[in-house]
């Protein structure tokens, strides 16, 4: 993933984007499905590599109803066509787990900035 070239990218998204098309959904389902900002896939399209973070792939493949690990095989060159797609049963169940890890991730930087805040704090007191 870190290895991706920016024609890399821009082939991932055309192949996502045609995943995204033959669903019926729109870039804004899409977005909101992944919980990944439209600024994201911008970045991508343009073969930036600032989406190529391994749990918004993951959040991508469960909102394109693809398994897991399927951007890395469309990054080594596979066809997306070639791939299986994703049983019905198993997305809603993934795409909760996604859920679930996105809270948790949301918590632990509240965590991460109360913490800074109050070693500011503590280090603030300390100067005086």
């Amino acid at each position: 993933m870190d290895k991706a070239t920016p024609d890399d990218l821009k082939r991932l998204y055309e192949a996502l984007d045609a995943r995204r098309e033959e669903l019926g959904m729109t870039k804004t389902e899409m977005y909101r499905k992944s919980g990944v900002s439209q600024a994201s896939f911008a970045a991508m399209r343009q073969g930036k590599p600032g989406l190529a973070k391994p749990e918004r792939l993951r959040r991508i493949e469960l909102a394109l109803e693809l398994p897991p690990m399927s951007i890395d095989q469309i990054l080594a060159g596979e066809q997306l066509e070639a791939l299986p797609l994703m049983p019905p049963q198993y997305a809603q169940g993934f795409q909760s787990i996604a859920e679930a890890v996105e809270s948790l991730n949301e918590d632990l930087r509240g965590f991460s900035e109360r913490i800074e805040r109050t070693l500011h704090q503590i280090l603030d007191r300390l100067d005086k």
